[in-house]
C-alpha cells in the first residue's frame, strides 16, 4: 500500500499587498480572501518596507500601489525585478498615466488594476498574472533597470 503524505489540495498562491492606505489594504485582502487559491502572506505601507517584506516572504505575486511614501511603486518594481525577475507584480493604482503604464510594462509588470476597482477586475487580473509565464529578466530594459535594491 502506497501512502502519500502530500496535501491533495493545490498550493495557494502567496500574495503581498503594498499600499499606504489601510482601507485599500483591507479591501484588497478581503477580495483576495474570497478566492481559495490565494493567501495574503504579508503587507507593506511604503516602498522601502515593501522590499524588506518581499525579501523575507518571497511571494508569488505583489499587488503594488504606484504612489507610496519613500520609494514609489515604479522604483520598487525596478528594484525587485533586478533581483527577482520571476516575481509577478500587479500595479493597483489611481495613477495609470501613459508614462507610468509604459515604464511599468517595460519593467515587466504583469498587470494593472486602476482605482477605484471592483472585485471581479482585481481577481481576473491576479489570476491572469499568475497563469502567465514568469517574466523575463530585465536585462533588455536598458536604462530603466537597476542592479541593486539601493
Amino acid at each position: 500500500m502506497n501512502v502519500s503524505h502530500e496535501d491533495p489540495r493545490p498550493r495557494k498562491s502567496r500574495i503581498v499587498v503594498v499600499d499606504d492606505n489601510p482601507v485599500i489594504r483591507d479591501l484588497l485582502r478581503g477580495i483576495l480572501r474570497h478566492d481559495d487559491s490565494f493567501v495574503v502572506v504579508g503587507e507593506a505601507t511604503s516602498g522601502d518596507t515593501a522590499i524588506d517584506v518581499v525579501e523575507k516572504l518571497r511571494p508569488d505575486l505583489i499587488c503594488l500601489d504606484v504612489m507610496l511614501p519613500g520609494l514609489d511603486g515604479i522604483a520598487v518594481l525596478r528594484a525587485l525585478r533586478a533581483v527577482h525577475p520571476e516575481m509577478r507584480v500587479v500595479l493597483v493604482t489611481g495613477r495609470a498615466t501613459s508614462s507610468v503604464v509604459s515604464e511599468a510594462l517595460e519593467l515587466g509588470a504583469a498587470g494593472f488594476v486602476v482605482k477605484p476597482f471592483n472585485a471581479a477586475r482585481l481577481l481576473s487580473t491576479v489570476r491572469t498574472a499568475l497563469a502567465a509565464p514568469a517574466p523575463k529578466p530585465p536585462a533588455d530594459c536598458g536604462h530603466a533597470t537597476g542592479n541593486s535594491l539601493n
